[in-house]
């Protein structure tokens, strides 16, 4: 009875002028979410992580879990990347970077991997009774990992390109938890003298030691990072609050949550801080709050459905909410535009995580638990040079030289550089247009062609960019040069 099916939302096609004339130049950034079930495997596939378009997850193979990839673009299907006897656990991944959990031959310790560089695993934990927890952000990981003298969980990390040894951050009488890392700085939870759970921070390469960065009573949980923006949430036991700090910039955390609700599961990206929490009708609500910027928080849901479990990159929030008796992925932009359903059928669907425009989560086909993928495709913007649909160029010293161009740019208008253009020429500028010129735009999305034509003539051209990763194919509208 369940039965995952792609949700591809249809993709649409619009005409945009160059600059304030209403010149019917080019197709504009249409767009639409196209989803890929990545594994469909007999045994479990469960926990993915996303960045960019490679994503890490654990499947079972035989009674064995094991840590497969994908890099969509690159590999045609999953790879795996281990297969020995013993089991491993929650993969993390950043860029090309994976890192895990995993059993050695009698402990649990953290390994890692960066695809088409290390052609092997790495244990970059040494701790001799066992280590835990993997996060990786670029090629620094971090993890928590028991340490010779107490027996209790430190942090420890290591860069994996510049340096050969972990770095064990805490040295401390009672368990550290709940590590997480942004680049250099990392973040964790720890008792202070009071048994009181506090955050801490450092940053590698630039701090000696630790810093806490909250006091007082009450106990603060789940600490989460983006640059130098560090969240959390406290509780006095009644309500939990969101708090957060940015390191270097503010002297005392700042509270973004004072009402008698607790705000649960906080994500950060930037300034950016989503949440969730129950409304005063009791109905579980998504939360948000650009810091420095948002004066309160803005209610990103609304309807008597419940909404979970969200997560943010950059501006794209993503969510849980509970349609009839199954879970359903929704997103939309942070505080702007309309709420999309990217999951429509009847069967769970969990553990979601976001990437820019790229989401994944796992759902159940009606065999095992698979692994999905939603990228956001659009169509870009071709703008081009002369804007006119015709133009005539006389002959001077018996040549006639013009130069055609192609600006290119992407959903938001950033101009899209190393991107494959053609300009394509027809006999009669009606059909059997072809692939006569094949450019690359430059850093600034730009691709010019120039031309020095002898005879007289009437030319048609058009510019075409095809499909490819993240986009759908464009043209131009035809334009005639006449040489006299």
């Amino acid at each position: 009875m369940r039965r995952s099916r792609v949700v591809v939302f249809a993709l649409s096609i619009a005409l945009v002028s160059a600059f304030a004339a209403a010149v019917p130049l080019v197709a504009s950034a249409a767009t639409g979410w196209a989803t890929t079930k990545v594994t469909s495997a007999t045994a479990d596939q469960i926990l993915p992580f996303v960045s960019g378009d490679r994503i890490a997850w654990r499947g079972r193979v035989g009674t064995v879990d094991q840590i497969f990839t994908r890099r969509f673009g690159i590999d045609a299907g999953p790879v795996q990347l281990t297969n020995g006897t013993t089991q491993q656990l929650t993969p993390y991944v950043s860029g090309d970077r994976v890192a895990w959990d995993g059993m050695d031959a009698t402990k649990l310790q953290v390994f890692t991997r960066r695809i088409g560089i290390n052609p092997a695993t790495t244990k970059v934990s040494v701790e001799g009774n066992g280590s835990m927890f993997a996060r990786v952000s670029g090629d620094r990981v971090a993890w928590l990992g028991y340490d010779p003298v107490w027996d209790k969980l430190q942090v420890y990390t290591r860069k994996m390109n510049t340096e050969t040894t972990a770095t064990q951050l805490t040295n401390v009488t009672s368990d550290v938890s709940n590590v997480e890392l942004s680049g250099d700085r990392i973040v964790w939870r720890q008792h202070d003298e009071s048994g009181i759970s506090q955050v801490f921070t450092r940053k590698v390469g630039v701090d000696t030691t630790g810093t806490q960065l909250t006091f007082g009573g009450e106990d603060k949980a789940e600490p989460r990072v983006s640059g130098n923006r560090i969240i959390w949430s406290t509780s006095d036991g009644i309500v939990a609050q969101i708090q957060t700090i940015k390191v270097g910039t503010d002297s005392s955390p700042t509270t973004l949550t004072t009402d008698m609700q607790n705000h649960r599961v906080a994500r950060v990206s930037g300034d950016r801080v989503v949440w969730w929490a129950y409304d005063t009708t009791g109905v579980a609500q998504v939360y948000g709050m650009k810091v420095g910027t948002d004066s309160q928080p803005m209610t990103l849901t609304s309807g008597p459905r419940g909404h979970y479990s969200p997560e943010i990159s950059g501006s794209r929030v993503i969510w849980v909410s509970s349609v009839g008796s199954d879970q359903q992925i929704f997103t939309k932009s942070f505080g702007t535009g309309p709420e999309v359903q990217l999951t429509n059928d009847a069967n769970e669907h969990s553990q979601a995580l976001v990437s820019g425009d790229r989401i994944v989560w796992r759902a159940w086909d009606g065999t095992a638990w698979q692994v999905y993928r939603a990228k956001l495709v659009t169509t870009p913007s071709l703008t081009r040079a002369p804007t006119t649909s015709s133009r005539t160029y006389t002959r001077k010293r018996g040549v006639a030289r013009y130069t055609l161009s192609v600006t290119v740019r992407d959903k938001d208008g950033t101009l899209a550089g190393g991107k494959r253009i053609y300009l394509q020429t027809s006999a009669n500028g009606k059909t059997r247009w072809k692939n006569t010129y094949s450019l690359k735009t430059s850093a600034a999305g730009k691709a010019t062609r120039s031309f020095g034509k002898t005879r007289r003539a009437t030319h048609y051209y058009r510019w075409y960019a095809p499909a490819s990763l993240g986009y759908n194919k464009a043209y131009t509208s035809r334009q005639t040069i006449r040489v006299k």
